[in-house]
């Protein structure tokens, strides 16, 4: 009887022994893997002010998530498992802009900005008819286009790059035609003699901040 019971003993705890370990590797098994956050903020290129509801979304694998941005511009995405996501950011009135690559890592959050391009037209900061560049519009602008468009000056300088082709002197294109020639220079000088409107600029790159 003793060694009866010793060994329906011992095959006893075997099987409370495995049926343990069984438990053990089955709540590993069932826990949920690592997990990372990414956060970050949205604002406006131009002015570093925040984008209110701008639409963040992130892309990686058969996984995707999204949030929208507060009125400080801050979102966060929570719950990603552990890789690397592509980062979306867009708003209506903006170009969208994506991060590729984002490594998400075990319990960390990865901070993610965007600095978001208006669409144009948008203002640049120019004077009209200022076309050397010294902030103010006067005889001396007139003689700088002469010299320039004669070939033997500098370009007036390209301050407002919101043209495709990022080519035109919008200071210097003082009938607002948007674009730069003699006929800048006769209304420049018709101005100056009190006889002709002001300088306007390019109503595709208007002047401005």
């Amino acid at each position: 009887m003793n060694k009866v019971f010793w060994g329906m003993l011992v095959v006893s705890s075997a099987v409370i022994v495995y049926s343990a370990n069984a438990q053990l590797l089955s709540r590993s098994e069932m826990r949920p893997p690592p997990i990372g956050f990414i956060a970050g903020t949205v604002t406006d290129s131009i002015t570093g002010d925040p984008i209110e509801s701008a639409l963040v979304r992130v892309f990686g694998g058969f996984e995707w998530d999204y949030d929208s941005t507060d009125a400080m511009g801050h979102y966060i995405i929570l719950w990603l498992q552990l890789g690397f996501y592509d980062i979306e950011a867009s708003k209506s009135g903006y170009i969208t802009q994506v991060q590729p690559d984002i490594e998400v890592t075990p319990e960390d959050t990865i901070w993610v900005d965007f600095q978001l391009v208006p669409e144009g037209p948008f203002p640049c900061p120019y004077v009209p008819g200022d076309a050397n560049g010294d902030g103010i519009f006067n005889g001396l602008d007139v003689t700088y286009s002469v010299q320039y468009l004669k070939g033997g000056g500098q370009p007036p300088p390209n301050i407002c790059l919101c043209l495709p082709n990022g080519n035109l002197f919008a200071a210097a294109d003082a009938n607002g035609n948007c674009v730069f020639n003699g006929l800048d220079i006769t209304y420049m000088v018709n101005y100056l003699k009190g006889i002709g409107p002001a300088p306007q600029g390019c109503p595709d790159c208007p002047p401005g901040r």
